[in-house]
């Protein structure tokens, strides 16, 4: 009798133990997740602030890429990084990728232009 209780409070200890353990591991990998999403929007919007202001530097009216468009290119490269799968074919496929989305965009501005002319 006195050894079911002792395997009992073993068995809710070591039941314990590993649900806190799975506790911090889920917890660690939505950290990590949350912060990779982060530094991704932090970079993608230094990116574009940076191009707006070479743009603007050189006299010429800024054609840059839209903030969606640069944060999809950001967060296409850093999964190629840590995929280790970044090489100059899938740079060059995120860069064409990059720019179809612009040119989607700019299509779109000058029909939503022409539709409120027309009006």
């Amino acid at each position: 009798m006195e050894y079911t209780a002792l395997i009992s409070a073993l068995a809710g200890a070591l039941i314990g133990s590993a649900i806190s353990v799975i506790t911090m591991i889920v917890q660690n990998i939505f950290q990590n997740r949350r912060e990779s999403k982060m530094m991704i929007v932090d970079m993608a919007f230094k990116d574009y602030v940076m191009r707006i202001e070479q743009a603007g530097a050189g006299g010429k009216k800024p054609g840059v890429a839209a903030l969606p468009v640069i944060l999809a290119y950001h967060e296409e490269m850093l999964r190629h990084i840590e995929a280790r799968t970044r090489n100059r074919e899938s740079e060059t496929e995120i860069l064409r990728r990059e720019q179809e989305m612009n040119l989607g965009i700019i299509e779109a501005h000058e029909e939503l232009e022409k539709m409120l002319v027309a009006r």
